[in-house]
């Protein structure tokens, strides 16, 4: 971000509204997504036989029930004993059937029930009833444990179609369009779907989250720390347009490195502008946390870092530095140097940029004279202690929750079965050197090849020493069978 850059949290914000960006995954319901209300396969009734399980011609012996699956059982076989097989509150039941189904791990079973659940609710209460939502969702997560993650996509699709209309004015629409959003970001990593529509993920689920930041701007106002999670999320679809690589791609479905999203300046622009935003946000919720500035700071830098740009990346780590130091720069001084955000005479932050600088250079020279808090000595030994926990190792980018490209590490050991690798991280952020020097013998090793090809693609951040990047070497990671052999791919 370079230093010249100014923005208000209340004026980004706003921009941010009123991006445009044409929406291809969310677009109106085709013909074929659109629930039917004439005769189709879910018209006729699933019949869930109620006097034994399925599969139990096993000759094994079958553990014993938990009773409350038992009394689901009798409950949903008494009601349409008296009330017909679209008894209203059979839908109901069969969602508590299907959740101790799934709790056991019987995921076709469940979704078995759960399906004709969402059926009767959809009879009962309309092709969009907001009763079916909860059903729906827990389909989705047996589908999800099984792996069928292009089924998860198509019903997905449909739950979007159904919050949207029973959930219109609702203050749940926002966390509903956050969680279409994650569904975007995880099906984007784990390549779902054909290459045109992998493309378009990362701009559908920035699409979503902008929704979502809109209404949470009109419910709660611009100032809100709830703002912070839309915020979030856009930042990640940025880092993924920009071309993020991580492990959970390596599982089945295309790469996503093969649709290659060519890097540009709105990219870059959006991503700080958000980052800024949350900045902001954060410094007037909690002002005077000069650990969550530096940590905002930090953001923005891996931002910078991440697009190639060392010098900003480098001169907002400094800054981050500078807020934890002992005798903290005056907020005047960012302010003049066009890094800080400016606040109108109501408390509410001012979008005009242009004359941000007069205004910055106005309450420095009236800072000059303002008394300035004694920082308590306790403190202070606080501030040195975090000071020096940042940039001590190298830091691989995005640090960002649920876009991380790196899977979780392991201590080296003397175990057979785990992977270690060793690298150097240059000044510049590259791993190079990067070498297996254990490796477990298994027959076939392409996600372990992949895996070490990631980290040499990865940008880092690097250690930093004296306020200067320097090289980091003989850095050991180690991986566990449970990364570098999975036998599905988890979703967050």
């Amino acid at each position: 971000m370079s230093a010249s850059h100014h923005y208000s949290s209340a004026g980004i914000i706003q921009r941010l509204l009123w991006l445009s960006l044409v929406v291809t995954g969310v677009a109106p319901v085709s013909a074929q997504d659109e629930p039917s209300s004439g005769t189709s396969p879910d018209d006729t009734p699933l019949v869930i036989d109620m006097r034994s399980d399925a599969g139990a011609s096993s000759a094994e012996a079958a553990p014993p029930e938990p009773s409350m699956l038992i009394e689901y059982r009798e409950t949903i076989a008494d009601l349409e004993s008296n009330y017909g097989a679209y008894a209203p509150d059979l839908s109901q039941h069969l969602l508590g059937y299907g959740t101790v189904l799934q709790q056991l791990g019987r995921h076709e079973e469940a979704i078995s029930a759960l399906k004709r659940a969402v059926h009767l609710a959809r009879v009962n209460g309309g092709l969009y009833s907001a009763e079916q939502i909860a059903m729906l969702r827990s389909e989705i997560r047996s589908h999800s444990a099984l792996g069928d993650y292009e089924t998860v996509d198509e019903k997905q699709r449909y739950l979007y179609r159904v919050e949207r209309r029973a959930l219109a004015d609702s203050p749940r629409s926002s966390e509903a369009l956050m969680n279409q959003a994650r569904w975007q970001r995880d099906a984007f990593l784990l390549g779902v779907g054909d290459a045109e529509s992998l493309a378009t993920r990362p701009m559908v689920m920035w699409d979503l989250y902008r929704l979502a930041l809109t209404e949470i701007v009109n419910r709660d106002g611009n100032k809100s720390t709830s703002l912070v999670e839309p915020l979030l999320g856009m930042l990640q679809s940025q880092y993924l347009v920009a071309g993020v690589r991580s492990y959970r791609d390596m599982g089945p479905g295309p790469s996503t490195n093969d649709d290659a999203i060519i890097l540009n300046g709105l990219t870059f622009d959006r991503g700080e502008k958000v980052l800024t935003a949350i900045k902001e946000i954060n410094e007037l919720q909690y002002p005077g946390d000069r650990i969550q500035k530096a940590e905002d700071l930090i953001q923005l830098g891996d931002w910078s870092w991440f697009f190639g740009d060392r010098r900003d990346g480098m001169a907002l780590y400094q800054q981050a530095l500078a807020e934890l130091a002992p005798e903290p720069p005056a907020a005047a001084i960012g302010d003049a140097e066009g890094t800080e955000g400016t606040e109108g005479t109501e408390g509410t932050v001012s979008s005009d940029t242009e004359g941000s600088t007069q205004a910055a250079v106005d309450r420095a020279e009236a800072a000059e004279t303002a008394p300035v808090e004694p920082v308590s000595d306790a403190l202070d030994a606080f501030y040195r202690a975090r000071a020096s926990q940042l940039f001590t190792t190298p830091v691989p980018l995005p640090d960002v929750e649920g876009i991380k490209p790196i899977p979780p590490r392991t201590e080296p050991g003397d175990d057979a079965e785990l992977l270690v690798i060793s690298f150097t991280v240059t000044e510049s952020g590259r791993a190079i050197d990067v070498e297996r020097i254990q490796e477990p013998d298994v027959e076939d090793n392409k996600r372990i090849v992949r895996l070490s090809r990631l980290i040499r693609d990865t940008r880092f951040r690097p250690r930093i020493v004296d306020g200067e990047a320097v090289e980091t070497t003989g850095i050991i990671w180690a991986f566990g069978p449970s990364i570098w052999a999975p036998t599905e791919v988890a979703m967050n």
